[in-house]
């Protein structure tokens, strides 16, 4: 089981997730959040007082748990999030994590038992 994270263009989210549509990618877990690239900042003045501005990405989560789909899964990520227009800075970064364990929480069943106290 691996943890596809991808820093997209927020632009090319549609993309990405069309992309996975297409080639059927059915993950437990599927996670889409807003983020900042703090490598690459621009810097602005105004009123005579210099500012960085972060840009802004998406920060893609994907749970892979066939390993054999998570070559296949960078790959549509990747091809999808690279808009083929010229820019200044970079179209993203996709990191691959090992997964030890996926633990889904449902009701109020324990998942582990505890051990008494004293």
């Amino acid at each position: 089981m691996k943890l596809v994270i991808a820093m997209i263009q927020p632009d090319r989210l549609d993309a990405v997730q069309e992309a996975m549509e297409q080639i059927q990618i059915n993950s437990p877990f599927i996670s889409a959040s807003d983020a900042s690239d703090l490598r690459d900042q621009t810097t602005e003045t105004y009123r005579g007082a210099r500012h960085r501005t972060a840009r802004l990405k998406m920060r893609l989560e994907v749970l892979v748990v066939n390993d054999l789909r998570v070559e296949e899964t960078v790959e549509a990520i990747a091809g999808a999030a690279y808009s083929g227009t010229s820019s200044l800075y970079g179209k993203g970064n996709i990191i691959v994590i090992a997964v030890e364990e996926w633990i889904p929480i449902r009701g109020r069943e324990p998942r582990f038992e505890h051990a008494p106290v004293g």
